[in-house]
Parts: structure tokens; C-alpha cells; sequence
């Protein structure tokens, strides 16, 4: 083999080398494009579903705030209807005949004197001047009070025992089984 054919040979393989060089670095470089790709494609689809997750936070917030409010509207129209209804209850008491008003506060005024403690002096009975006359003969002393509606108020003579007996007192205490019975005859 002649100088020629060595160089020849030589080039040869350098030319096979060199193709064989170029078509890894191609290979290889195809193999970094498509990881890049299935990288880039990994990250939008992770960025997609964060998206996905945060704007479905955002809706189930935005949804439990409206329920909320409705919910809140709901409890204030029940409300503003039985006070409604428990104002018009008392209206409608409070307008009752004479027979019936006697009876009513002749009754509120019993209930507390059976009430009140016998080693105390007898108490001052303030009361609704409308009112009055209905327990004029049985009061030892009667103060009379704009402010108070259909009822009885005793109150000792040192001013520390205060026992009240009215209609908006009574309402008062029964309104949680008055707002019960309400409930379920309005709203069920």
C-alpha cells in the first residue's frame, strides 16, 4: 500500500468518522429537543393543573360566600317576618276589650306578688298609667311609667329587687319557643 492509498484511506475513515460524529451529535441533539419538549410539556401541564386547582379554590370560596349571604338574607327575612308576627301578637294584645286587658294584667300583676319575697316591704308598682287603674285598689303605691307597655314592674323600696312582668318581657321569655313554633309553622 502506496502513500496515496494510506492517505486515501486515512481520509476515508476521518470522512466515516466524521459522519458517524455528525449523525450522534444529530441523534444526540434530537434527544436533548425531545426532553426539552416532554420537559416543557411536564412544567405547562403541572402549570395547567395549579391553574386548574387555584381557580377551583377561587369558584368553591366565591360559591361558600354566596351561600353564606343567601343564607344570611334568608335568616333576616325569617326574622323580620316573626318579628312581624310577634309585634302583631303583642299589637293584638295590647288591644284586647277591657275584659280581656283586666284579666291580662290582674294576672301579670299576681304572678309577681306571688313572686316577690315576703321579708321585703311592699314594693313600688310601676306601670303603664293606661294601665293603672286596673290594680289601683290592690297597689300600696303606683309609679307611673310612659315606657312600659301592657304589664307590672315591682321594685323594692332600697331599689335593688326589680321583678318585671310584661308582655314584651314575657314574649322575651318564651320567644325561643314562640321563634321554635314560628319556624316550623312559616317555614316548613
Amino acid at each position: 500500500m502506496g502513500q496515496e492509498e494510506l492517505l486515501r484511506a486515512i481520509e476515508e475513515e476521518a470522512l466515516a468518522q466524521r459522519e458517524r460524529i455528525l449523525r450522534e451529535a444529530d441523534e444526540q441533539a434530537g434527544a436533548i429537543v425531545a426532553e426539552a419538549e416532554r420537559r416543557s410539556e411536564e412544567h405547562a401541564r403541572k402549570r395547567r393543573e395549579m391553574e386548574a386547582a387555584r381557580l377551583g379554590r377561587l369558584r368553591a370560596r366565591a360559591v361558600n360566600r354566596a351561600r353564606i349571604r343567601a343564607s344570611a338574607m334568608v335568616l333576616g327575612a325569617k326574622q323580620e317576618i316573626i318579628d312581624q308576627v310577634l309585634s302583631r301578637a303583642r299589637d293584638v294584645i295590647e288591644g284586647s276589650d277591657k275584659e280581656t286587658t283586666t284579666r291580662l294584667v290582674s294576672a301579670l300583676y299576681d304572678e309577681v306578688k306571688a313572686e316577690w319575697p315576703e321579708d321585703l316591704s311592699t314594693p313600688f308598682v310601676r306601670m303603664n298609667p293606661a294601665y293603672a287603674w286596673l290594680v289601683q285598689d290592690r297597689a300600696t303605691e303606683i309609679e307611673p311609667d310612659e315606657s312600659l307597655d301592657m304589664g307590672v314592674v315591682f321594685v323594692s323600696r332600697d331599689r335593688r329587687l326589680m321583678i318585671e312582668n310584661t308582655i314584651r318581657t314575657r314574649m322575651e321569655k318564651g320567644k325561643r319557643h314562640i321563634l321554635t313554633l314560628l319556624g316550623r309553622l312559616l317555614f316548613r
